[in-house]
């Protein structure tokens, strides 16, 4: 990969890409808060979209295409293009709907994710209502503080996200014995994990479009991500054949002493 052409990209996914999606869906939320009709939708997996995920993902894939027509595309909202490309933008144009429609602000983001030959290359988080990003490629010094469960505060979106795991009653156990629970932040839980805010996120069945974004981010940052069996997502070989498939299970924490006793509990 060559470092000029992916330092390029960031430049454009930075200043083109972010400010055309920022300002669809800060545009639209205006206009919900206002009462007016944002054509809300249930797509078959029963999740919610409206015209603020549709038209921000529309935006961004425009600007791509013109720009860099050899570069695929995997969207939330529109699917999949060219993804035998070396060079491919991973979009989650607003992850967290469900806060976005309850009026919650500062729980949802826009999700920028671009991957080399199979593998995270650079990502972006950013939020829309108070217009902060996480995701400059300069590595952060965040102390390891050296918590254990009870004195960390962990972030997880939801906890019926691990009803389908083995490990649910030891995951629970691990946010009821944490000192604080954050719930229902969605993809800024993860970009506070990365600038310290919060100690440790926990995440489970969470698709590539989910993730995309996010990991470059934390490896930036100098957190530790790992599956739930204790794999660093640094090691990840990606598939884009599972299109809207789930099963990504993400622990993250800058805490490597954190992330040992959460997996002790729940291997």
């Amino acid at each position: 990969m060559n470092e000029l052409e992916l330092e390029t990209l960031a430049q454009f996914a930075r200043e083109i890409l972010l400010p055309a999606g920022a300002e669809v869906l800060t545009a639209i939320y205006t206009d919900y808060c206002d009462g007016k009709d944002i054509g809300i939708q249930t797509k078959g997996d029963n999740s919610p979209a409206s015209a603020a995920d549709r038209e921000a993902e529309n935006a961004i894939r425009y600007l791509i295409q013109n720009i860099y027509p050899d570069h695929g595309i995997w969207g939330e909202e529109y699917g999949t293009f060219q993804l035998d490309a070396d060079w491919v933008w991973i979009l989650d144009p607003l992850d967290g709907t469900k806060e976005f429609l309850a009026k919650n602000p500062h729980h949802f983001g826009l999700l920028i994710g671009l991957f080399y030959q199979g593998k995270p290359a650079y990502g972006l988080i950013h939020d829309p209502i108070s217009d902060e990003t996480w995701g400059t490629r300069i590595e952060t010094s965040t102390p390891n503080a050296q918590k254990s469960i009870a004195d960390a505060t962990i972030a997880c979106t939801n906890r019926s996200m691990f009803e389908k795991k083995d490990a649910q009653s030891a995951l629970n156990a691990v946010l009821d014995d944490a000192q604080a629970e954050h719930n229902l932040m969605n993809c800024i839980g993860f970009a506070k994990v990365a600038d310290g805010s919060i100690d440790a996120v926990i995440e489970a069945d969470l698709n590539l479009h989910d993730i995309a974004a996010i990991l470059p981010v934390l490896f930036q940052s100098g957190a530790t991500v790992t599956d739930f069996v204790g794999k660093n997502y640094k090691d990840y070989s990606f598939s884009f054949d599972d299109y809207g498939q789930r099963g990504y299970d993400i622990l993250a924490s800058h805490d490597t002493k954190l992330i040992e006793e959460i997996l002790g509990e729940i291997q």
